[in-house]
């Protein structure tokens, strides 16, 4: 399928940047670089050793209670 018909669920993260380290140690490799998206809000995606694509996202402004 064409990627533009693709649904693609995006996993957040405090720290785009070792989380991209994180997934490669692990096998993902990335399809698209870590991108500013604008109001400090990054995303990046990746891919896992099958191939299947899943979004990263830091969003600062989103903000998880302690439970």
């Amino acid at each position: 399928p064409d990627s533009k018909d693709e649904a693609l669920a995006y996993w957040g993260t405090p720290n785009m940047a070792a989380e991209i380290e994180r997934v490669a140690r692990m096998g993902a490799s990335i399809v698209s670089p870590s991108k500013d998206v604008g109001d400090g809000i990054l995303v990046a995606v990746i891919a896992d050793p099958e191939g299947n694509r899943i979004g990263l996202i830091e969003n600062p402004h989103f903000k998880v209670p302690p439970a």
